[in-house]
This record gives C-alpha cells, sequence and structure tokens, in this order.
C-alpha cells in the first residue's frame, strides 16, 4: 500500500517502516557529518604542508569541502530514500520535469522578496543602520572570494538539508504514518540541530526549538504542495543569502561571506531577531507568513493549470 493510499483509507501506519526511516536518518547525518569533517579537515591540511598562501588555501578548501559534502549529501539522501524507504529519488527530489526552473525562481524571489521587505521597514523604523557596502570597502579580489564563498555555503545548506530533511526524512516519515505525523517530526528533528550554531545560545532552547521548526513546516508542506524540492531549495537558498550574506539583517560584522551590506542592528530582540537571525523575533514569523502565501498562490496556479496542459 502506497503512502497515499495509506491515507485515504484512514492513516494505516506502518510503525516498523517509520523507525527504519528514523535510522536511516541518523545514519544519513552521521555519514554528511563525517564527509564534512574529511573534505574540511583534509585538503587543508595537505595545502598548509605545500606552503599555499592563507587566502588560496581558504577558497580552494571552502569550494572542495562545500562543493563535495553537498554531493554526498545528495547521493547519501538519494540512496538512503530508495533503499529504506522505498521511494524514487527521481520523482521525489529534484526531477528535471517540465518547469522546474519556474519553481525554483519563485522560491528564489519570494524568499528574497521578503527579505528585502523586513530590510525597508527596518531601516524605515531607524532599526538598521547601512554603513556602506562591501564591496565599497573590500579589494575586488576579496569581494569575489566572500561572494563565491557565501553561494556555496548557502547552496550547500539549502540543497543538502532539503534533501535529508524534505527529500528523504518527510517522504519516509509520510509514507509510515500518514503527512500531519511526518511533518512534525521532521520539523523538530530539522530545528534540533540549528541550537549548535552561533547565536543559537541567545534564546531559550524551547523557543528557539519551536521557532525554527515554523520555517520547517513551511518548507515541508511546501514540497508537499509542489510535489518536489525545486520550490524549497530556491526558498531556503534566497532566505540564507539575501537575510545574512546580502542585506545583513543581523548586523553581522563585515568579512567573512559578507558580501553585501555592512550594517548595523539596533531593533529590539522580540521583532528583529538575534545574531542568529529573523527566525526567533516577529520580522521571521511575517517572512514565514509571506512566503506561505506566495507558495500556496503559486502552487494554486499550477494545479489549475495542469488539466489544460493535460488536454
Amino acid at each position: 500500500m502506497s503512502g497515499g493510499d495509506a491515507e485515504a483509507v484512514g492513516q494505516v501506519k506502518d510503525h516498523a517502516l517509520g523507525l527504519r526511516v528514523l535510522g536511516g536518518f541518523v545514519v544519513l547525518y552521521v555519514a554528511v557529518w563525517l564527509t564534512t569533517l574529511v573534505l574540511g579537515v583534509g585538503p587543508n591540511m595537505l595545502m598548509r604542508h605545500l606552503g599555499v598562501p592563507d587566502s588560496t588555501r581558504i577558497l580552494i578548501g571552502s569550494t572542495i569541502s562545500r562543493s563535495g559534502t553537498l554531493a554526498a549529501t545528495l547521493f547519501l539522501s538519494a540512496v538512503a530514500l530508495r533503499r529504506v524507504a522505498g521511494l524514487s529519488p527521481r520523482e521525489v527530489m529534484l526531477p528535471f520535469r517540465n518547469g522546474w526552473w519556474r519553481d525554483l525562481l519563485v522560491g528564489l524571489v519570494l524568499a528574497g522578496g521578503a527579505m528585502g521587505l523586513l530590510f525597508v521597514l527596518e531601516r524605515a523604523a531607524g532599526w538598521l543602520t547601512v554603513r556602506d557596502w562591501r564591496w565599497n570597502e573590500a579589494p575586488g579580489a576579496v569581494w569575489l572570494r566572500s561572494a563565491w564563498l557565501a553561494l556555496l555555503a548557502n547552496l550547500l545548506a539549502a540543497a543538502g538539508e532539503e534533501a535529508m530533511f524534505r527529500g528523504y526524512l518527510l517522504p519516509g516519515l509520510r509514507r509510515a504514518w500518514g503527512k500531519g505525523a511526518a511533518l512534525a517530526v521532521m520539523a523538530v528533528l530539522f530545528a534540533v540541530p540549528h541550537l549548535l550554531v552561533s547565536g543559537a545560545a541567545e534564546t531559550h532552547w524551547a523557543v528557539f526549538t519551536a521557532a525554527l521548526a515554523l520555517p520547517g513546516l513551511m518548507l515541508g508542506w511546501t514540497a508537499l504542495r509542489s510535489g518536489d524540492l525545486w520550490l524549497p531549495v530556491g526558498i531556503h537558498f534566497a532566505w540564507n543569502l539575501v537575510q545574512g550574506d546580502l542585506l545583513n539583517l543581523t548586523g553581522s560584522p563585515a568579512g567573512g561571506i559578507v558580501f553585501g551590506a555592512v550594517t548595523e542592528q539596533t531593533g529590539p530582540a522580540w521583532f528583529v531577531g538575534t545574531s542568529y537571525g529573523i527566525e526567533v523575533g516577529v520580522s521571521g514569523i511575517l517572512a514565514l507568513l509571506s512566503v506561505f502565501g506566495g507558495v500556496w498562490l503559486w502552487t494554486a496556479i499550477g494545479q489549475r493549470r495542469k488539466p489544460r496542459v493535460a488536454v
């Protein structure tokens, strides 16, 4: 019986499959972590031994680590989805169907537009001050390196996390336990690892977990509604890139992979969030609601269009 059939006849649950999916997720997560460790440490150690300058070593090492980890994450998630959940990665994850690029583009526009609106609102309220733009104060080569590393880091976070959480975990749990339980468990498991990220300790762990589960729910709902990962990958990528490294809504110090606005954040934490991000503030909820509405409208248009295409 398929996951859809199980839901249709009253949520017939396969608890053994659900436990296998959860166990497979633990193995998948550890395998990705080990891959990140090996690819992060190995090339850097080799280049240090060869006397490669720090700037070149960081550029090459980060490129190898992030691109290699992304490739490994996509591959391992696809293997786990097929072997543990018995589902086809080509259908569930990133199929190159007609119009896939439109879903990706709409996701980028929805999340990027939400971040842009917050940027304008916070500047108008006097909470966010733009002291300069990174491309004005940094040498061209430094700026290009920051922009490249930002693109890689956010692509790894977006496509990698979507593959693991919405590509493998959510469909597997849905087949075992139904859509509601799958979304709830996936959202909590998505939030928990973020407790170890810099800035998370500024918020009580329970509040932080609840706050981070909301984006997990939105991205999971988006994946189920759109039928694959292109739309959530676009949202996830633009949400992180535009918020943190382009518009710098958290007021992070210049340097690292910030390649856009050099800002100072003075707004109240209850609204703007913390150094972690907007997700733990009211601004994050507003952004989620705007993206949610955009996804609903876009997918509704797509569903109305399908019968005409079929005819």
